[in-house]
């Protein structure tokens, strides 16, 4: 008798692997996600199948379905909390700026070294920050926070 792909994996004691979808790929003529701790691309095909390729083992640090070497140079936003005026509660706050290292993304040592635009350091000049899986971030320029989920 014929059986579907799940019931196969699951009779030869091998759940298929997880595929977590990503929110960004480089341009608009692929897809990306996570199967079994690889980023993989998915291109759509004339004929109505998939070609898929591995890229590499899923970065430590998650970029949205980007490689690092993708992720260089890119505009971001990050969203910090900040106190609000007397008697108002914290809100978030946008920052934006460019990835300008990405090489620790693969290994864990940190997240992506961003460059932000008008937030500058004690000695004036433009503040550099690491971001990693607990910041909340995005890639372009975001006036507003979106909602969770969807993102």
């Amino acid at each position: 008798p014929r059986v579907c792909d799940v019931e196969f994996a699951a009779s030869r004691g091998s759940p298929l692997p997880l595929l977590e979808w990503c929110s960004e790929s480089p341009d608009g003529c692929q897809l990306r996600a996570i199967v079994a701790g690889q980023l993989v691309s998915l291109q759509p095909q004339l004929d109505g199948s998939w070609k898929s390729e591995r890229l590499s083992a899923a970065p430590f640090v998650d970029l949205h379905g980007l490689t690092p070497a993708e992720a260089m140079g890119r505009r971001v936003t990050a969203w910090y909390e900040e106190e609000g005026a007397e008697g108002e509660p914290p809100r978030d706050v946008p920052y934006s700026g460019h990835v300008i290292d990405s090489s620790g993304c693969q290994s864990g040592k940190r997240g992506l070294s961003v460059r932000f635009d008008y937030a500058l350091d004690e000695a004036g000049a433009q503040e550099e920050l690491y971001l990693g899986n607990d910041d909340d971030w995005l890639y372009g320029l975001h006036a507003m926070k979106p909602e969770r989920g969807s993102a």
